[in-house]
C-alpha cells in the first residue's frame, strides 16, 4: 500500500466517522438543537461533488466513501429541517451546488478535479 492509498483510506474513515454521531443523535432525540443545517448541507454537497468526480474518473472507492458520507449528511440536513431548525441566511450550500453543477457541465472531470491538479 502506497502513501496515497493510506491517506485516502484514512480520509475515508474520518469522513464517515465524523458524520455518524450527528445522525445517531438526530434519530434518537428527534430534536435538532445545535445542528447547523448550512454545515450539513454544505458537507452533503461537497461529498456529492467528490462522488461525481469518482464516477467520472472510474474510482469506485471514492464513489463509495464520499457517496456514503454525502447520504449521511443529506439525511442529517433533512432531519434537522424536519425537527425545526431553520436554515441560516447563508448562501454557501446553494452556491456550492451551483458551482459543482457548472464545473461538471462545462468541464467534466477536469472541472471537478482542478483543485487536485
Amino acid at each position: 500500500m502506497d502513501i496515497r492509498s493510506i491517506l485516502g483510506t484514512l480520509g475515508t474513515v474520518i469522513g464517515l466517522v465524523r458524520a455518524v454521531p450527528q445522525l445517531v443523535r438526530l434519530l434518537r432525540a428527534q430534536e435538532a438543537y445545535g445542528v447547523s443545517v448550512d454545515t450539513a448541507a454544505t458537507s452533503s454537497i461537497v461529498s456529492l461533488g467528490w462522488t461525481v468526480y469518482g464516477v467520472l474518473t472510474n474510482q469506485p472507492y471514492v464513489v463509495f466513501a464520499t457517496g456514503s458520507s454525502g447520504v449521511i449528511f443529506a439525511i442529517c440536513t433533512f432531519l434537522a429541517l424536519r425537527y425545526g431548525v431553520r436554515s441560516g441566511n447563508s448562501k454557501l450550500p446553494q452556491f456550492g451546488l451551483a458551482f459543482c453543477s457548472w464545473q461538471v457541465s462545462s468541464q467534466g472531470k477536469t472541472g471537478l478535479g482542478w483543485f487536485c491538479q
